[in-house]
Order: C-alpha cells, then sequence, then structure tokens
C-alpha cells in the first residue's frame, strides 16, 4: 500500500513546521515567500492531496 502524504511528512523534508506547511498550503500570512513555493513545490511531488473532510472539520456544539 503507497504511503499517504501529509502535512508531516512535507514539513520534514522541508525542514519546517507542520504549522508552517498549514500556513503556506492554506495560503495564509505568516510564510515567506521562498518557504512558501518551497512547500509548495514539495507538495505537487509528493503529490499532496488535502482531505476532503478537512475544511469542514470543526467542532460542533449544540445549545437546546
Amino acid at each position: 500500500m503507497k504511503k499517504q502524504m501529509n502535512l508531516d511528512n512535507i514539513a520534514r523534508k522541508a525542514g519546517v513546521s507542520r504549522a508552517t506547511v498549514s500556513l503556506a498550503l492554506n495560503n495564509r500570512k505568516g510564510v515567506s515567500r521562498e518557504t512558501r513555493e518551497k512547500i509548495l513545490m514539495l507538495a505537487g511531488e509528493l503529490k499532496y492531496r488535502k482531505r476532503e473532510s478537512s475544511p469542514n472539520y470543526r467542532a460542533t456544539v449544540q445549545f437546546l
């Protein structure tokens, strides 16, 4: 079975933290252009795919 690429794998190969990879992939502030480009290049080479549920994964609170 092929190993799934995740943020930890990309972070390890890029030499940055998992948080930095997340910021770069989500086009957030706080990542230099050079680092962002490196991460995006690695993500493409490693065929990283964001899980479908990731953007919507939030804890839900209901008030009754």
